[in-house]
């Protein structure tokens, strides 16, 4: 990991939280001893104190932000905004980074949406790699011959 503090969070499902945890006990020997895993439900937009109490005193946010597979719901990018607003810390060496695959390509448009709002909100967006996939993801999906993934911070 190379991370002193990392906290790895999804949607407060039990299953879900449960096995974030399953996977983060099964990887501990690999976590170099002087870093912490921490696993934790979280809905976007809800109070951050608890992902920010993880943190050793004294830091006032994330250095980096992982995001994966995040920007799918758009109605939820208002919200997903506002958690990264209030848990990136404000350094201009702080980063978010979000990778993900349009599985629902004709909503492309609208999973999209969440760069230009990023950046109306005080993001830099820098598109890092847009790679085209060999082979649909299901392929019973209308008007699809393959699928995209991409790379942003």
């Amino acid at each position: 990991m190379g991370a002193r503090t990392s906290v790895m969070t999804d949607y407060p499902d039990p299953d879900l939280v449960g096995n974030m945890r399953y996977n983060a006990e099964i990887s501990a020997p690999l976590i170099p001893k002087n870093s912490s895993l921490h696993v934790d439900g979280y809905k976007w937009g809800s109070p951050v104190e608890p992902l920010l109490a993880y943190l050793p005193a004294g830091s006032t946010g994330f250095d980096v932000l992982i995001m994966a597979d995040v920007v799918y719901s758009w109605r939820e990018h208002g919200n997903l905004i506002k958690t990264m607003q209030m848990t990136l810390k404000k350094s201009p060496d702080s980063v978010a980074l979000v990778i993900f695959t349009p599985y629902e390509p004709w909503f492309l448009p609208r999973t999209e949406t969440f760069f230009p709002l990023a950046e109306q909100n005080g993001f830099r967006v820098t598109k890092i790699f847009e790679k085209l996939m060999d082979a649909v993801l299901f392929e019973n999906d209308p008007g699809v011959s393959a699928f995209l993934v991409w790379f942003w911070w």
